[in-house]
Parts: C-alpha cells; sequence; structure tokens
C-alpha cells in the first residue's frame, strides 16, 4: 500500500498522511452481486409526503448481504 501526503496549503494538512488502498479494493462493489432498491418517494400509504425529497440518490444494496443464514451454514447467492 502507498502513503498518501498531502500539500500544505492549510495547518491541517501540513502533517497529514492517509493510506491508498486502490490496489487492494474497488470503489464499487461487484455489479452481478447489485439490485437496486425501491423507494416510495417519501410517502406513506394514504399518499401523503412525509419528506422534503425524497428520491436524490440511487440506492444500490448488494444482494449476498441479505441472503445469508445462520452461523456454521454456508450463505446463499
Amino acid at each position: 500500500m502507498a502513503i498518501k501526503t498531502y500539500r500544505p496549503t492549510t495547518q491541517t494538512l501540513r502533517y497529514r498522511t492517509t493510506l491508498v488502498t486502490d490496489d487492494i479494493t474497488s470503489k464499487k462493489p461487484h455489479k452481478p452481486l447489485v439490485e437496486g432498491k425501491l423507494r416510495t418517494g417519501g410517502r406513506r400509504n394514504s399518499g401523503d409526503t412525509t419528506m422534503r425529497s425524497g428520491r436524490l440518490g440511487t440506492a444500490q444494496l448488494r444482494t449476498i448481504d441479505f441472503k445469508r443464514d445462520k452461523h456454521g451454514i454456508p450463505g446463499q447467492w
């Protein structure tokens, strides 16, 4: 892993270093294991809005995380 050093443009960045993990992980999850999550847009069952903005982003959930079974039993894909 590489170590990233920042340019000292502010006092807090002067001694800051972080680890770069691009070679270990990727930013996005594996595409076949991801499915979208349906949202209601901030509405109840009667149809009135309960949130000021309900559809700001796309929610992606990993399906393998929600199909794990009990301890000692392998998970399903």
